[in-house]
């Protein structure tokens, strides 16, 4: 019976080899299944670098083509003049006397003064982007004390991006009406003994104020004896150069036509033997009677513009004021 077990376990058929499964985590039967829906996007890898905006972006599946640096995207050019301003470091005064020309400007200008100080920060300031052939011939070289070259081509650029920077900054200065003057010489060789300051200024400086007004300019005498020895200046500054010269008559307006007239007025005072001259003279002599009360009460009523030169010649515009009433000191009552 043994024998014939032995003989059909033999004759038996081997058994078929069990199905292979692929190589892969064991995964338990009792296992939940996952919650993440099966059309979600792949989970992106996060970037050191990046930003949270960036990972989202790149998360939803949106992307630009474009290759992220890892340094971060560029920050944006902003156009608002305040902003340009506080970046280039320029006070909210300057900003607020600038023209609608000169804030349109600030854009292309903060970009130029970016670049230049990208050259000021490399150590040749950029020289070695320069072609060979447009570069400008070196000078002679110059030393100094030590020994040390200070006309090298680097230096000579760094100084010229330097004054590029600041020729740029200094456009957005707010822009000064450019004044106009005129210098004439006071002829005082020609007419010695004549009081042509007094006859410019006038008295109480009335002679002065009447120019000024009627021309629109400032006028005022300088040169030697415009000042009394030990004298300061009437507009508080220290004495200068021109103070040193001949007397002369300067004068200043806002533009030529206005100069102009200025001169007309001044050069008939220049011009003792005017009838202009002249009239303004006797005129002045009323004004003087006038303050100092010695103007002549009948003559005060009947003397005309027509006819102050005949009134001059009379002696009719002052007198002399009356003696005291006991007579000439010294010499008793008459």
């Amino acid at each position: 019976a043994t024998a014939t077990a032995d003989a059909a376990v033999s004759e038996a058929p081997p058994p078929a080899p069990l199905p292979v499964e692929p190589a892969g985590p064991p995964v338990a039967s009792d296992a939940t299944p996952s919650l993440v829906p099966e059309d979600a996007a792949p989970r992106v890898k996060r970037s050191r670098w990046g930003s949270k905006k960036d990972e989202s972006a790149a998360g939803a599946g949106v992307s630009d083509g474009k290759k992220r640096s890892r340094w971060g995207a560029k920050p944006t050019e902003t156009s608002d003049p305040l902003q340009l301003a506080v970046q280039l470091g320029l006070p909210l005064a300057a900003l607020q006397n600038m023209s609608a020309e000169q804030q349109a400007s600030l854009p292309r200008l903060k970009q130029r003064v970016d670049e230049i100080d990208l050259l000021l920060r490399l150590p040749d300031c950029g020289v070695s982007d320069i072609p060979e052939g447009t570069r400008s011939p070196s000078p002679e070289p110059a030393y100094d004390l030590s020994g040390t070259r200070v006309n090298t081509r680097e230096m000579r650029r760094r100084r010229q991006l330097l004054q590029q920077r600041q020729d740029l900054m200094d456009s957005l200065k707010p822009k000064v009406a450019q004044r106009c003057w005129r210098k004439l010489i006071v002829p005082v060789d020609k007419y010695p003994g004549y009081n042509f300051f007094g006859a410019i200024i006038g008295p109480r400086g009335n002679a002065q104020k009447r120019m000024e007004r009627e021309s629109g300019c400032k006028i005022v005498i300088r040169g030697k004896g415009a000042i009394k020895d030990g004298c300061n200046r009437h507009d508080g500054k220290p004495l200068g150069p021109e103070d040193e010269e001949p007397m002369h008559v300067l004068i200043e307006g806002p533009d030529e036509a206005t100069v102009e007239k200025g001169q007309v007025l001044v050069e008939a005072v220049l011009n003792p033997y005017s009838d202009q001259a002249v009239q303004q003279k006797e005129k002045q002599m009323r004004e003087l009677a006038i303050i100092n009360g010695t103007l002549k009460e009948e003559d005060a009523a009947v003397v005309s513009v027509a006819s102050w030169g005949n009134t001059a010649a009379k002696g009719a515009l002052w007198r002399a004021p009356p003696p005291p009433a006991g007579g000439v000191p010294g010499r008793g009552a008459p």
